[in-house]
């Protein structure tokens, strides 16, 4: 990707909304990790967290408001995250982690804080009009190397379109 002189370097791997790393940053990430797990005999999970709810918050707030509780709900991701961990804005309305994981217990365990963080307290609408409540749908899928990267963020995706059609507010692992 071609960057004008103008642009600092961290406008091409940060996300103008959210400040949350790329999608770009996460995809080079997971190759790198995906060869670090393969030569160190380690396992990786990818976990993709939806944002349940925040359709109704644009549609109610608008777009500006939704951008906002975005930030919010990826920041409390973020506070439970290792400096070793990856996270990004992956599409839409999805975050994505890459964590090291020993087992799909500790991968489930995680994901599971990570959705009890979300919906443990409401979401100021900026302005203090009012408040709003999220819950999160999550995906976690386990890479044992070699595995490429699209087949692991494909299988965290399906599991988080299971979460999502079961209902949402809930932790699906990738089979």
């Amino acid at each position: 990707m071609h960057r004008p002189p103008f642009l600092p370097r961290w406008s091409v791997v940060l996300d103008e909304v959210t400040l949350f790393f790329q999608r770009r940053h996460f995809d080079e990430q997971l190759e790198l990790r995906l060869r670090q797990a393969e030569s160190q005999k380690r396992r990786l999970a990818v976990i993709v967290v939806d944002a349940d709810g925040i359709a109704r918050i644009n549609e109610r707030w608008g777009v500006a408001t939704g951008d906002a509780i975005m930030v919010g709900f990826g920041r409390r991701i973020a506070a439970s995250l290792s400096p070793e961990d990856v996270f990004a804005h992956h599409d839409g309305n999805r975050l994505a982690i890459i964590r090291w994981a020993p087992s799909a217990d500790r991968a489930m365990a995680f994901a599971q804080h990570l959705a009890s963080r979300v919906s443990g307290a409401p979401f100021e609408i900026p302005g203090g009009r009012d408040a709003a409540f999220l819950t999160a749908s999550v995906g976690v899928a386990l890479a044992e190397a070699p595995r490429q990267a699209t087949i692991v963020v494909a299988a965290a995706g399906d599991a988080l379109r299971r979460a999502r059609k079961l209902g949402g507010n809930r932790v699906c692992l990738a089979d």
